[in-house]
């Protein structure tokens, strides 16, 4: 339609992670933890991340309690 947004352009150096993670599990979550993230596309190559901030307001999601964890790609992906 004309005047919608077609794509946005993001910053090649900056990806965030967003992941919702269940009440059961997020007392093991804390800002400053790294993991690996796996995307179906390539999953033989994991991509390290460090987790930035975890929400204290929890959000209902398809039926479950999840909070909002956000953290950033330590490594650029090609």
């Amino acid at each position: 339609e004309r005047g919608s947004v077609l794509y946005e352009v993001a910053p090649l150096g900056a990806f965030r992670v967003v992941v919702l993670v269940d009440e059961r599990d997020v007392a093991a979550v804390a800002p400053g933890q790294t993991g690996s993230l796996v995307l179906a596309a390539h999953p033989g190559e994991p991509l390290p991340i460090r987790l930035e901030t975890v929400t204290d307001v929890a959000q209902s999601g398809e039926g479950a309690t999840v909070f909002r964890v956000e953290g950033r790609l330590e490594q650029t992906p090609e």
